[in-house]
């Protein structure tokens, strides 16, 4: 009977930590990409401004 229960236990055990891992692999990288947009808002918002705002207005204090 005891034997048993072992056997059950580690039936058991093997596929939650298949799903605990399957889990880790799909939120952690989510979380990264949620992470890299709030830094990438300011990144992207700095270049955008840098790439068109910026020259044009250099441009106009030239004129």
């Amino acid at each position: 009977m005891q034997n048993k229960r072992k056997v059950w236990w580690k039936l058991l055990l093997y596929p939650l930590t298949i799903i605990i891992g399957i889990l880790l692999l799909i939120i952690s990288p989510i979380l990264f990409l949620i992470a890299l947009g709030i830094d990438c808002d300011f990144m992207i918002g700095n270049l955008l401004l840098h790439l068109f705002y910026l020259p044009f207005e250099r441009k106009e204090k030239n004129d």
